[in-house]
């Protein structure tokens, strides 16, 4: 699942590009192990906190609706297994030009939501360098923007839920 939100965060993508063709980036992982979630990896989040606004969406029924530059978006896979638990990463991302070149406009996404993933849960034998530092990359930018709002015990907190993982080779 955490494979899933890095490379949907990651994606670079053509603009005029639907959610569905970029759901497959955030299942491919939990495909490869015979997993899958039955719902939606994320929906477009609105004004006046009309969260699941469309029309664009990420799943895999077909949505036609493009993603453009400067909608907002979540990627929030999911597992649940009933009786037992349910992980889910959730992250509201707004969608920004990446770069022009002679094959069009790229765009990617940019996280709105700046908060810690517990990475007490994380088997890091499971993810590879890119991915760890996608993790320490965020958590950096977490503990740049919002510590500077912390007085000093929450700080410490952000610090220690925010350091950088150890790779043990």
């Amino acid at each position: 699942m955490l494979k899933g939100h890095i490379r949907l965060t990651r994606a670079k993508f053509p603009q005029g590009c639907c959610g569905t063709q970029l759901d497959a980036c955030a299942r491919y992982a939990m495909w490869q192990e015979g997993v899958n979630y039955l719902h939606g990896t994320g929906h477009g989040v609105g004004s006046y906190l009309c969260v699941h606004e469309g029309p664009h969406q990420i799943r895999m029924n077909y949505m036609p609706s493009p993603l453009l530059p400067y909608m907002t978006v979540t990627n929030e896979p999911g597992i649940y297994k009933e009786g037992r638990y349910g992980i889910r990463i959730e992250n509201t991302q707004i969608i920004l030009p990446y770069k022009e070149t002679e094959f069009g406009t790229f765009l990617q996404f940019d996280p709105l939501t700046l908060c810690p993933i517990d990475t007490t849960p994380i088997d890091w034998n499971m993810l590879d360098a890119e991915e760890t530092e996608w993790i320490d990359s965020y958590h950096r930018r977490v503990y740049e923007q919002l510590s500077p709002l912390l007085d000093e015990e929450h700080g410490a907190w952000l610090r220690e839920a925010t350091r950088p993982h150890k790779r043990i080779l």
